[in-house]
């Protein structure tokens, strides 16, 4: 999955965000819990100002691992940038409790 990676990464500095987000789409399609893609979709949506489409992928992350913090950390990243920053202060602080 390494590869799409480095093609979204090329896409993105040529500006094609609709591309680069379907290079990390087959990263994760082939490992869900690959971490650095779930990371660049999830700054991608949020950039792209898709902040619903950004926590439904949070979600996602936090139903597919959910004894593990970085989809809670996910939400808290959505969260603060749409400045919900209580609910996403208890979206962190419950990533920490795990």
């Amino acid at each position: 999955p390494i590869v799409y990676i480095h093609l979204a990464k090329a896409n993105a500095l040529l500006g094609d965000d609709v591309t680069a987000r379907n290079n990390l789409q087959k990263a994760l399609s082939i490992d869900p819990n690959f971490v650095v893609a779930q990371r660049a979709l999830l700054a991608s949506l949020i950039r792209s100002g898709k902040t619903d489409q950004a926590l439904a992928f949070a979600k996602q992350v936090q139903q597919l691992k959910p004894s593990i913090a970085y989809g809670f950390g996910y939400e808290g990243d959505v969260l603060a940038w749409q400045k919900h920053y209580a609910e996403a202060a208890k979206a962190f602080q419950r990533s920490l409790q795990l």
